[in-house]
């Protein structure tokens, strides 16, 4: 879902060029393999079942090993704003969960996930710059400079939940026995700067800074920084 009737407020265009409000919503449920149980004794038009087995469950028609359902929202809330002065900034929440059923241990993992994204971005409208070509002259180029800066939050967590171990605890509680099995959070920051120095070719200097937490004990905190430049050249015809 796209919204962006707040541009036309009277308010709104002043100091913004748009804004924009986003929301998306997905989930998939999925089956990972089932075979045909042949002891199944039941109506077909009903899948009702008349036959149970030692421990006195139904039989059903279909053995299925295991099944998941994955739901995203991507985002949950997004905000794109857009300013007068060249200036643009965005805020998205995101959020996913992601469960598994396995029949044969009995057992379900969730995952969890949650992001935070803020976002900002100018345009210097055209820099002048001087480089020095192979023959040792200078060349004088003026090209806009794209810079942006995101800072970003993302939370995740998985965990167990064993359905056939049930305490007197949790079951008062009506809960199932939780076991966190892993989890991070992870903190980075990236920030980059485009200059086109022809039609075709862009020079892209970045720098990215990530910081990883985990949740458990039986993994370390990292750190990792990339920095460099990249050269873009782009075929039109």
């Amino acid at each position: 879902v796209n919204f962006d009737g707040l541009s036309n407020l009277p308010f709104a265009k002043k100091h913004f060029r748009s804004i924009s409000l986003r929301h998306s919503y997905k989930a998939v449920y999925s089956v990972g393999n089932y075979v045909s149980n042949y002891e199944y004794n039941g109506d077909v038009a009903t899948v009702a079942s008349y036959t149970r087995d030692l421990q006195n469950n139904f039989i059903p028609r279909n053995d299925i090993a295991s099944a998941s359902l994955n739901e995203t929202f991507a985002p949950l809330i997004g905000l794109d704003l857009m300013f007068l002065n060249s200036l643009s900034a965005r805020f998205e929440m995101r959020k996913s969960r992601n469960i598994i059923l396995g029949m044969g241990n009995l057992q379900m993992t969730e995952n969890n996930t949650s992001d935070y994204i803020v976002g900002l971005g100018y345009v210097f409208n055209q820099v002048p710059l001087k480089i020095k070509t192979f023959g040792g002259d200078q060349k004088r180029l003026q090209s806009d400079l794209k810079v942006n800066a995101d800072f970003s939050i993302r939370d995740s967590k998985t965990l167990i939940r064993r359905v056939g171990e049930v305490t007197e605890d949790t079951q008062q509680q009506n809960q199932l026995p939780v076991q966190a099995s892993a989890g991070q959070n992870v903190m980075s920051v990236k920030l980059s700067a485009d200059y086109k120095l022809s039609s075709n070719f862009t020079l892209t200097v970045f720098f990215d800074r990530i910081v990883n937490t985990p949740f458990v004990s039986t993994s370390y905190k990292s750190y990792n920084t990339n920095f460099g430049f990249s050269m873009r050249f782009t075929l039109i015809q």
